[in-house]
């Protein structure tokens, strides 16, 4: 058991809440969500989850996840947005590397996706922006940014990204207040 299930009320069934001040520079995250691909993705999450029970480095993977979600718990509590960026990049590309290594391998990313993860991170490095980049259980990449930098990034996406989306799609998505009690009449 790594530092996460020091968590009270840790559960890997169930998701709890996150009782931590979060710095304002996270209640206004964006995510602008490049469609890559559409399709049917040609490994399915069951057989993919399969793979990793034996997975020669599943434990050592567990505990770099566990550690890096406590980082990242401190990282949203003071902003750093540089410190969260690496992390949230390194798990988005790690999980990735999981399925390349597994036995069989396979890779659910396209040519697509390595192209945008290189323009991301060149349009952060000469821009000076605060923008990372994670990734579905497939292809496609997910830019995170706060909301005072929309008009960047979607110029960003725009200029350089939206062609190497499924016909230019991309869908812009934004933190919201948490989950809803829906009342069914």
């Amino acid at each position: 058991m790594g530092k996460a299930h020091e968590l009270e009320g840790f559960s890997n069934e169930f998701a709890i809440p996150v009782k931590i001040k979060i710095h304002k520079t996270y209640n206004s995250i964006q995510d602008s969500v490049l469609i890559i691909d559409h399709g049917k993705k040609n490994v399915s999450s069951t057989y993919g989850h399969n793979l990793m029970d034996n997975h020669p480095i599943r434990e050592d993977r567990i505990n770099e996840a566990e550690e890096n979600f406590i980082l990242l718990m401190g990282l949203l509590e003071t902003g750093d947005f540089n410190g969260f960026a690496e992390i949230v990049e390194k798990e988005a590309l790690s999980i990735h590397d999981l399925m390349e290594k597994s036995t069989p391998s396979y890779s659910l990313l396209k040519n697509e996706s390595y192209e945008v993860i290189t323009r991301i991170k060149e349009f952060r490095k000469n821009k000076k922006m605060p923008v990372c980049f994670t990734l579905d259980a497939g292809p496609n990449v997910h830019i995170i940014y706060p909301l005072e930098f929309k008009k960047e990034i979607v110029n960003f996406i725009e200029g350089e990204l939206s062609g190497f989306c499924i016909i230019g799609n991309w869908i812009d998505d934004w933190i919201g207040r948490g989950p809803e009690k829906l009342i069914l009449s």
